[in-house]
């Protein structure tokens, strides 16, 4: 079976890709994905990369590979320390 891609964005030095089920992201080095609150429950693959990320009033570093996850309707801000690849399943 052959997957499809769809491009959703290029927004703050992150490509965004919808796939089956999932979004890939990829992020350049001192990019920014989320900063916001407006999200449904979120489970997050780190593939590649460091990453910090702020989960309500939480913040955490993370080097690959990990799984982290973002509750419905919480702040949420993931910065990326180098270049990163992340999966994120809703």
């Amino acid at each position: 079976m052959k997957m499809k891609l769809e491009f959703i964005k290029n927004k703050n030095g992150f490509k965004s890709y919808q796939a089956n089920g999932f979004k890939i992201y990829y992020g350049e080095k001192n990019s920014v994905a989320g900063d916001n609150e407006v999200n449904s429950a979120e489970i997050v693959y780190l593939l590649s990369g460091k990453m910090e990320v702020i989960v309500g009033d939480k913040t955490v570093k993370y080097s690959t590979p990990i799984k982290f996850e973002i509750p419905e309707k919480t702040y949420h801000k993931l910065y990326s320390l180098s270049k990163t690849i992340f999966l994120v399943f809703n």
